[in-house]
């Protein structure tokens, strides 16, 4: 289908929501890039909203879209993330570091740092605060709070 097309049906968010999906950059690096799309901030990132029709095809959905559908940014997010969840899994890989990942392979693994449902199940299963160290969209290290070294336990 052609985004002319998918223009024409942008009248109606009901039609639409089920092919809502989100792609998380950096706010700052992508400026030029986010100037006519759809965005919301989340701390120091961009989360950038498109409809999917497809696994071949991504509109983005343009920047007066919450005007035009008369929609608040936090549904159009809790929306996206609840597409996220019918189509991927995300779990915990121990091996050979411990890291987040899809094992349905549907979603960037950058995703997940909007989810806060998912962060706070990562919570619960390490029993610990961790951090988060984006490698990539695909790959996302997850360090536990008690393996970092603090610096009043170096030896200098």
């Amino acid at each position: 289908m052609l985004y002319e097309n998918y223009i024409d049906r942008m009248k109606n968010y009901h039609d639409l929501k089920e092919s809502i999906g989100i792609d998380v950059v950096n706010l700052s690096d992508n400026i030029l890039y986010l100037k006519d799309k759809c965005y919301t901030s989340f701390l120091d990132l961009a989360i950038v909203y498109y409809i999917a029709p497809n696994s071949h095809q991504k509109f983005w959905l343009p920047k007066n879209v919450f005007k035009k559908w008369s929609i608040t940014p936090e549904l159009l997010r809790k929306q996206a993330l609840e597409n996220i969840h019918k189509t991927s899994q995300f779990a915990l890989k121990y091996y050979p570091f411990l890291s987040l990942h899809d094992t349905c392979e549907k979603s960037k693994n950058i995703v997940a740092l909007v989810d806060t449902q998912l962060l706070n199940s990562i919570h619960k299963e390490l029993a610990t605060s961790f951090y988060i160290f984006p490698q990539s969209q695909y790959k996302i290290r997850i360090i536990p709070e008690y393996e970092i070294i603090q610096r009043e336990n170096l030896k200098i």
